[in-house]
């Protein structure tokens, strides 16, 4: 009885597969959806050098001078505020870049939902969206500070 069922099994398996190969006209074609993914790009920073400190140049014989190393400090001072207007203007840039994406992934997840009925989610960018809005306190660097030259002290 159990030789019987095995061998009807197999004929009925065999007769399955006689019966897929016997069909016609069966074609496969394959065809090619093109799909817009958007492209978000974001700058590469420039390249900024940290400003060369004169204070840090000293010798010991610049340091005996009256007035000398007051003068390196005020120019060290002078050259690092440069170098932080700099480095803000660079952050505020891409702040902005930032907050365009933040519309354009807006815009993508409502088109999105229009054109499918369902929501997506997108995560924020935690490192970005903790930034500031605006700088605390800008730097100026047009007004200099009054440091009288080694000659005007040594009178």
């Amino acid at each position: 009885m159990v030789k019987l069922l095995k061998t009807l099994g197999i004929l009925i398996v065999v007769a399955t597969f006689a019966g897929c190969a016997t069909t016609k006209d069966i074609k496969l074609t394959t065809t090619t959806v093109p799909v817009a993914v958007p492209l978000l790009y974001s700058p590469a920073p420039p390249d900024i050098t940290r400003p060369d400190l004169p204070h840090l140049h000293m010798t010991p014989a610049d340091e005996k001078i009256d007035g000398k190393v007051v003068q390196a400090y005020a120019a060290s001072i002078q050259a690092l505020l440069g170098y932080t207007t700099q480095l803000e203007t660079i952050v505020a840039q891409y702040k902005d870049i930032n907050q365009s994406y933040a519309g354009l992934r807006q815009k993508l997840i409502e088109d999105w939902k229009t054109k499918t009925g369902t929501d997506i989610s997108v995560p924020e960018t935690p490192a970005l969206s903790t930034l500031p809005t605006t700088p605390t306190k800008t730097p100026t660097t047009s007004a200099k500070p009054v440091v009288p030259s080694v000659g005007d002290l040594a009178r």
